[in-house]
Formats: C-alpha cells, structure tokens, sequence
C-alpha cells in the first residue's frame, strides 16, 4: 500500500475504512475514466482560450470516439454521455461547425449498427456468442439513440440539413439492424434449422 501522505493525481484517496463498500461504489470508470477526461476537456479549453485553437478539440473527440467504439458497454456509454456534455455544455457555439458536426455525427452513427451479427448458416456456438453480446450492444445503441434525438431537436446547435438526413437514415438502417438481431435471438432454432436445410 502506498503511504497515507502520498498524492494521487488521478484517483481520489478511498474515504471510507471498509474496502468493499468502495469497491461497489466506485469502478474505474469513475475513478479514473471520469477524471481522465475531465483533466483532458480541462486542457482543451485552456488551450482554446489561451492559444485560441480548435487542435485539440479532435485530440478529445477521437479519444472519446475510442471509448464509444469499446467492447465494454459501459465505456461506450460512458463515451457517449461525455460527448453529449461535451458538444452541449463545454464547447462555445462559436465552435459549432460544419467538421465538428461531421465527425460527431458519424461517431454518433456508427454506434446504432450491430456488427457481426451470424448470417442464417451459422452455427449455434456463433448464435449463443451473439446472444451474450447484445445486451452490452443494445444498452450503447439505446444511448445513441438518446443522443441522436437530442442532437435533432436541440435546434440551439445549428446542425445543417445534412447532418439531420446522415442521423435520420442511421436511424432507419440502426432499426433494420436490430430487428434483425431480434429474430435472431427469439427464434434461433428457425434459424438454424432453415440453415441446415439449405
């Protein structure tokens, strides 16, 4: 253990005495996620109003675009929920452009898809892996969703009709994909035995 006047930086010193109450309340998603980015937004805007400067805006953007595209469901969501603070409360309007748009849009988009998702020939053990996996998928793509309807109807934003027609039809093809993810998952002996027909 480290000595009790030592500083941490980065995570906060435990204030309680009984390990395991800490242990479920804080994960490393608070203890060292959170602080993580907050300490980068922090210096992003210091570097915004200091050297007046948008590089690194897309230093902070791809490492939150790092965490959405994560296996871990709750790094994603967490990822999301930090985009959202980020775009909304902690960028000035001014800053609100068209490249901006364009990155957090696709971002945003690319979230609703449900990837590698077995074909009709697959085999049980590649349905049963699937199966595992959407729960974590479907809890990142309902936070898309959370964030896309609040990116349409924030009209405060300025996004062109462009970006409202990328999210919108992202939208279409996310429903697409999670119906069929759906039929999947209900109806898994159909599928394979229409599999094994073929």
């Amino acid at each position: 253990p480290l000595p009790d006047d030592f500083d941490l930086f980065l995570v906060p010193k435990r204030t309680t005495t009984d390990p395991e109450d800490a242990e479920e309340n804080q994960t490393w998603l608070q203890t060292t996620f959170d602080m993580f980015i907050e300490l980068c937004v922090s210096i992003c805007l210091e570097s915004m109003r200091t050297l007046q400067t948008q590089a690194l805006v897309d230093e902070v953007l791809a490492i939150l675009n790092n965490c959405i595209n994560s296996d871990c469901g709750a790094l994603a969501v967490s990822g999301l929920r930090r985009l959202e603070q980020f775009v909304s409360s902690d960028l000035d309007a001014t800053y609100h452009g068209e490249e901006l748009w364009a990155t957090v849009c696709h971002m945003v988009r690319k979230c609703l898809s449900v990837y590698s998702l077995p074909s009709p020939t697959a085999g049980e053990a590649a349905m049963m892996d699937q199966d595992e996996a959407l729960p974590e998928k479907r809890l990142v793509g309902l936070n898309s969703v959370w964030l896309i309807g609040m990116l349409l109807s924030n009209s405060s934003f300025g996004i062109g009709i462009r970006w409202h027609l990328f999210l919108m039809a992202g939208l279409s093809r996310g429903i697409m994909d999670w119906e069929r993810a759906a039929a999947l998952v209900d109806q898994p002996e159909t599928v394979l035995a229409a599999s094994n027909q073929m």
